[in-house]
Formats: C-alpha cells, structure tokens, sequence
C-alpha cells in the first residue's frame, strides 16, 4: 500500500513538474518558429549594434538619448560572428519579453490565457522599431512582477534595479519607475503617521536611490560619449541637424505637421529645412512653442486626435469610408480598454501603478509624433482589460460556454495580434510550398544579409568597427 502510495505521487509530482515546464516549452517553440517570419532589423536598430561594436573597440558610450544601457546589453553577443550574433540576441530577447509577459500575466489570469496572450503579442514585439522597446517593456513586466508576487526585502531591491535598467533601456519607461518611487514615498508617510509603516531603507532610501542612480548614470555616459560622427540621435554622418541634434523626434514631428499644413504635400519639401523656415532658431518644444504657439497647439491636438485610434490599435478596424470615419471607429474601442483596465485594477494598487506607467509611456508620444510601432508598452493593459471582460461575462451568463465567451472576448481585443499571426504563418509557409528553403530574419524584397555577404567578400585586411 504504502509503495503504491509512493507510486502515485511521484507520478502526481511528475505530471505537476511537466505542467509547469509546458508553457515555457511553448514559448520556446513560438520564439524559434517566429525566427522565420520575413523580417529583419531596421536601420535604427543597426545603429545600436553599430555603437555596440564601436564600445567593444573602446570607442566610448552613443548618445545618452540613444540608449547607451542598450549598447552594454548587446556585448553578451558581439563575440559570435554575423548573423549568428543577430539570432542569437533575437532569441533571448524574444524568450525574455514572452516569459516576463507570461509570468506577470499568471499572476491575475489563467495560465491558458496568460500563454495564448504571451505568444500572439511575439510578432508585435518582433517588428515594431526600435527592438530595444520589448527588451526596455520586458524589464518592466518582470520588475513588477516580482514585487506582486513577492513580498521581500531582496525582490523589492530586485524590482527598483530592474525597473531602474528599463529606463535607462528606453526612456518612456521611466515613468514605471518613478511612479513606483511616489507610490512607496506616499504609502510609507501615510503609514507613518500611525507609527505602523515598513522600513525606511525599503520604502524611502531603496526608491530615493534608483532615481539618483538613474541621473548619476546618465552623467556617467555622457563624460565617456564616443566622437564618432554617427554618434547623433539620427545615426548619421552630417554635421548639422535641426534643433541642434538634441532628441531629434521632438523638431521633427512638429516641422513634418508644418509642412503638411503649409505646403499640403513633401514634394521639394524636408523637415531638415523647414524647421527653421517654421521655428527659427528654436531648439526644443518649449522654444518651439513660444515661436508659434497657434501652430503647436494645432500639432498637440493632432496627436491627441491620433493617438485616441492608435490606443486601440489592437481592436477590429473597417477598411471603408474617409479616414476620419475609420479613425472615428477604432476610437470607440477606447473608452472599453479604457473601462475594462480600470475595473480590473480596483482595488490592486501595484496594478495601477504599472498601468499608470505604460499609459504614460505611450501619452507622452503625443508630444512628439505618435505612431503605432509605440504602441507595444500597452499590450498588458491590453490583455488585463480582456481578462476582466472575461471574467465579467462569464458570471453575467453562467451557463454559456466559458471557452466561447473567453474566445470572443480574447479575438476582439487581440484582432490585430492574431492576425498578425495569420498573416506571419502565410509569409513562412508560402515560400516552403513554393520550394524555397526557409530564411531566418531575412526581410523580403531588401535583406541586409545578402547586402552584408556581398559587402564582406570585396573588405580585404580591414579590422575597423565596421
């Protein structure tokens, strides 16, 4: 009796180890399959394995609003030979952000639908430039969840380091962190006032740190900054850029606004020369708006308008009727993401805090030049705001089947992610029909691969970053 006992729970133990490895497995498939999507880096993102490359020589650290963080990251692959070091990195990182997406998500939802959700978003993160956005997002999701998950001395440290590296990976996700700061600040002075509140070190000396360490590291690249001439926001060799060359984005999209209102089309027209035919010597937003305050305030109102669609970028769009008619549409969708996120977060404090930063690491895009590769920060709220309507459905109709309701529900926040997954199978298996071997992170029409062997046979005894 006793050995059958024993029998049974190792076979028990067993099936439990396989369950919790199964969804890792998964990710690990989804992450390799989607090596063979037809797509490849952009230039932007070349640029960081550029200044990666330039700090292994000992070039110096790119710009500091280029991600320097970023570029340090990078070194754990630059010993392994092109294209090998590029896979290598996209695995990782791709295993990285669906893992972090996983956990966090298991912490409110079922498994099954923490994993669908975790696998679907993988082409989203996949594409949208710059790719340091799902390793900056991964930081954030695994930072948070820790501190949900667990209530410690060393995962509250753990949290503040990792969500200190997201923002020095991407700076909109600085807002995760400093908004944890206020809400640890403001939670321990509240409680101690009752003499009841944690220790300082956790709530007041650990969050005060993170900050100044984040300004203490910005200081720290910007004295060892490489004098490479591509060491600019744009990645380029010219000597002069409008505005100075200072977060380039910000003078761009207000200068591209001016072109479109002014000259109604880009012919003979570029953002280069246009910005101080619009702005003079203005240098950033500020100087910008005094200069011509009707115009940006016209520019922010644009963005805002945008943005309202761009928001639900994941929703259902209709491919009929003037422009503003689908943008009209794909607002709707708002205000339910908007709802759903907010129910679900009452009361989770830790909750809100984190989709207050995502939120925030997307508004701020209105300030600049909104466009949906931003978008990607969202994808949690996203996925939290479809759980509650999950959840809130199937107790509203009890005896419907959960497994439709979770399916509709799950397919009208997830449309463009799913299909995205449609469209990325028909792109991988098209060429397989057609009997072409399969090509790994090799974009179709222009592929920097062929460009890179091509290049490599005509360089002869050259050992310089390049």
């Amino acid at each position: 009796m006793v050995s059958s006992n024993t029998t049974y729970l190792k076979r028990a133990n067993s099936r439990a180890t396989a369950i919790n490895i199964a969804p890792y497995l998964a990710i690990f498939a989804a992450v390799l399959l989607s090596l063979f999507i037809p797509w490849e880096m952009g230039g932007e993102s070349w640029g960081y394995w550029y200044f990666s490359k330039a700090l292994l020589a000992g070039e110096g650290f790119v710009n500091v609003d280029r991600s320097p963080a970023y570029t340090l990251y990078l070194l754990l692959f630059q010993s392994l030979p092109y294209p090998y070091s590029i896979n290598a990195e996209y695995v990782f990182s791709g295993l990285f952000v669906a893992v972090s997406f996983y956990l966090f998500l298991a912490n409110f939802c079922s498994a099954r639908f923490a994993l669908i959700a975790a696998i679907v978003w993988l082409p989203i993160f996949q594409t949208y430039e710059p790719i340091l956005q799902k390793f900056g997002l991964a930081l954030v999701l695994i930072g948070f969840h820790i501190r949900i998950s667990t209530q410690t001395k060393i995962s509250n440290k753990l949290c503040y380091l990792l969500l200190l590296l997201a923002a020095l990976t991407r700076a909109v996700f600085v807002f995760g962190l400093l908004l944890l700061v206020i809400f640890d600040l403001i939670a321990y002075f509240k409680k101690a006032v009752g003499q009841n509140a944690n220790s300082p070190v956790d709530r007041v000396v650990v969050p005060l740190t993170s900050v100044a360490l984040y300004f203490i590291a910005g200081v720290f690249f910007g004295a060892f900054k490489s004098g490479d001439v591509w060491n600019n926001v744009y990645f380029a060799s010219t000597s002069w850029f409008p505005g100075g060359g200072t977060f380039l984005t910000a003078v761009q999209g207000p200068s591209w606004y001016y072109i479109e209102t002014t000259h109604g089309s880009f012919d003979e027209h570029d953002f280069w020369f246009a910005h101080p035919e619009a702005f003079g010597s203005a240098n950033n937003l500020i100087e910008m708006t005094i200069a011509r305050p009707l115009l940006m305030t016209q520019f922010f109102l644009a963005n805002a308008y945008r943005l309202l669609s761009l928001m639900s970028f994941s929703f259902p769009e209709i491919n009929i009727g003037a422009r503003v008619v689908r943008i009209a549409f794909k607002a709707l969708f708002l205000p339910l993401l908007l709802y759903g996120a907010y129910r679900f977060s009452r009361n989770r404090p830790i909750v809100q805090v984190f989709l207050l930063a995502m939120l925030s690491s997307v508004l701020v895009t209105v300030l600049v030049s909104p466009s949906q590769r931003y978008m990607a920060a969202i994808a949690p709220l996203i996925a939290l705001s479809a759980w509650y309507f999950v959840g809130t459905m199937q107790k509203q109709y009890p005896n419907a089947n959960k497994l439709v309701i979770g399916s509709v529900i799950f397919g009208l926040f997830h449309w463009l992610p799913l299909s995205n997954i449609v469209e990325s199978f028909k792109s991988v298996s098209e060429p397989l029909f057609a009997g072409h071997a399969p090509q790994i992170l090799e974009g179709q029409g222009r592929s920097m691969h062929h460009a890179h062997d091509e290049i490599s046979r005509e360089i002869k005894e050259c050992h310089g970053v390049m």
